[in-house]
């Protein structure tokens, strides 16, 4: 289905799909449990978290 409408200050246009899905392949480091996935206002985020950030950060600084 698809409807238009056009005016003097604006064009609406209405489309009516089936749904779709798609799915891809995690790399293997990325912690299953840990996978969060949000849908607002037609944007899919997808947070992903691996091994290495479960790990506690460490940094040396030398001082002179």
């Amino acid at each position: 289905m698809e409807d238009e409408e056009i005016k003097k200050n604006y064009t609406r246009r209405d489309f009516s799909y089936s749904s779709f899905n798609r799915s891809f392949q995690l790399p293997v480091d990325i912690i299953d449990e840990a996978v969060d996935a949000k849908y607002n206002e037609g944007v899919l985020r997808i947070n992903l978290r691996n091994v290495e950030q479960e790990k506690p950060f460490k940094k040396r600084i030398t001082i002179s």
